[in-house]
């Protein structure tokens, strides 16, 4: 696999992670729904509103929260919220 940048969000962070979410999950047919992953550098707080913003979406069956590793930190830093899931 590969990580590239698609788009960059500009606003808060509550206002671009509900946008990412919605531009890369809703209306796709090649995710395999059960379960997402959301891997994070960030605070319980902003934890807690990405995986309520996944929620909402009502795609996946199960979401996992987890730290991210110390690659994606070294190279994203502090704050970093993501949402990983498979495709079909």
């Amino acid at each position: 696999g590969r990580m590239t940048v698609t788009k960059k969000y500009r606003g808060s962070l509550e206002k671009a992670t509900t946008d990412y979410y919605r531009d890369r999950i809703v209306g796709r047919t090649d995710i395999d729904t059960r379960r997402a992953y959301i891997a994070h550098t960030a605070s319980p707080e902003i934890i807690a509103f990405a995986q309520g913003e996944l929620e909402k979406l009502h795609v996946f069956d199960e979401i996992v929260v987890a730290k991210a590793c110390c690659t994606v930190f070294s190279h994203c830093g502090p704050g970093t919220v993501s949402a990983m899931f498979l495709r079909k």
